[in-house]
């Protein structure tokens, strides 16, 4: 979860690197296409299109997607992704514990079985180890499973 939230928040603040907007953008171009191999499928499009007045992502995707600019989905980004808002659940079955973790702060070492870590990444394993999730006492609460969809 700490990891989870420490790369959140480094993509939030640099966003897409220059090789990853591309191979991102020829993957949607080169995927697009596979939405709709048949005319059963295009059809489906088509009228989903007219229906909500709306225009055909078969047909406009494309020249948007190469007219998108890497600088205008990095402001997306940083627009839309707020860490701090984040609304976390959790699946455990030492729940209390975990609870008593976050909320508490507690340092959760990262354990490798047979690997040999770089001092750089040790020193950012024991950065993230002591990082502080940020969820106070009243925030954080278990639900026995038997409750959870009633």
């Amino acid at each position: 979860l700490k990891l989870a939230l420490v790369e959140l928040e480094e993509f939030v603040a640099t966003g897409l690197l220059p090789e990853e907007f591309e191979d991102t953008r020829q993957y949607l171009l080169g995927r697009l296409p596979l939405s709709a191999t048949d005319s059963g499928r295009r059809l489906a499009y088509t009228l989903d299109a007219v229906a909500t007045g709306t225009p055909n992502p078969l047909e406009v995707l494309p020249g948007a997607l190469r007219a998108l600019t890497r600088e205008q989905v990095n402001e997306a980004i940083g627009r839309h992704l707020r860490p701090a808002d984040l609304r976390i659940v959790a699946v455990s079955g030492e729940a209390e514990a975990l609870r008593t973790t976050i909320v508490e702060g507690i340092p959760t070492p990262i354990v490798y079985v047979d690997v040999q870590t770089t001092p750089e990444q040790a020193a950012r394993d024991a950065d993230v180890a002591d990082r502080r999730v940020g969820v106070a006492a009243e925030q954080a609460r278990v639900v026995p499973v038997e409750g959870i969809f009633r």
